[in-house]
C-alpha cells in the first residue's frame, strides 16, 4: 500500500472539503495521538489513589470496551474499509487503547487539577525497592494502608529520602495483596492526597512523619 492510499484510507483527500478531511482525522487519529499524552500527564500529576488490581481491572476494561465501541463507530466507515483486515484490527487495538487513556487522561486531569489537599498519616507495613544496579535509577516503592479501618494495601513510589527513613520488613516485588494484608502496622509515613472534585482521591507526595509528630494521630 503506497502513500497515495494510505492518504486516502484515512480520509486526506484533496477531493474533499477540508472540514470533512479534518473531521475525520480528528475522530480517527485524536485518540491514538493525545492519548497517550494526556494519560502521562495524569500519572505523572493526578495519580489516583487506588489498588494496584483496581487499576488494572479499570484499564482493562476500559481498552476492551473502546475497542468493542470501535466495531459500532467504525462499522460501515468507507475510510476504514479500504484496509486489509489486519490493519484494520490493529487500528481498532490502537484507537481503543488510545481511547481509554484519553477517556482517563480526562477524567484524571478534570478530577485533580486545581482541588485542594490534605494530609493524612497513615500507616506502613513494607517497602521494596526494584532492581535496578544503580539505586538513583531505582523505584522505591512503600506499602501503605490509606484508608482508615481497612487491612488494603497500596503500593506507592516514595521518595528515596522517605524510603530511607523506614524502618519496616522488606517485602518482595508482586507481594501478593492477601500477605501485604495480614502484615502488622510498622512505620508511619504523611500522604499529601488531594480531593478531587469527582470523588475520586489523587497522590500529590509521600512525606516522612516528623518525629515530633503524635503518633495517634
Amino acid at each position: 500500500m503506497g502513500l497515495r492510499e494510505l492518504r486516502s484510507g484515512f480520509g486526506i483527500n484533496t477531493s474533499k472539503p477540508k472540514a470533512r478531511q479534518a473531521t475525520t482525522i480528528v475522530y480517527l487519529l485524536a485518540p491514538i495521538l493525545v492519548g497517550p499524552l494526556l494519560i502521562l500527564i495524569l500519572i505523572d500529576a493526578y495519580p489516583f489513589l487506588i489498588t494496584n488490581e483496581a487499576l488494572y481491572r479499570g484499564a482493562l476494561i476500559s481498552v476492551v470496551f473502546f475497542f468493542l465501541l470501535s466495531f459500532v463507530i467504525f462499522r460501515r466507515d468507507p475510510s476504514l474499509l479500504k484496509f486489509p483486515l489486519i490493519m484494520r484490527t490493529l487500528f481498532r487495538f490502537g484507537w481503543g487503547l488510545g481511547s481509554a487513556a484519553l477517556f482517563w487522561g480526562f477524567v484524571g486531569i478534570a478530577n485533580g487539577l486545581g482541588t485542594p489537599l490534605e494530609t493524612l498519616q497513615v500507616p506502613v507495613v513494607a517497602k521494596h525497592p526494584t532492581r535496578q544496579r544503580d539505586p538513583a535509577r531505582r523505584t522505591y516503592y512503600i506499602a501503605v494502608r490509606p484508608w482508615p479501618y481497612s487491612r488494603v494495601v497500596v503500593e506507592l513510589d516514595g521518595p528515596r529520602a522517605t524510603y530511607d527513613r523506614l524502618s519496616v520488613p522488606i517485602d518482595a516485588i508482586d507481594t501478593p495483596q492477601e500477605v501485604l494484608a495480614n502484615m502488622p502496622d510498622a512505620g508511619k509515613v504523611n500522604l499529601i492526597i488531594g480531593k478531587g472534585r469527582l470523588g475520586l482521591a489523587w497522590l500529590k507526595r509521600i512525606e516522612p512523619v516528623a518525629e515530633s509528630s503524635n503518633p495517634h494521630l
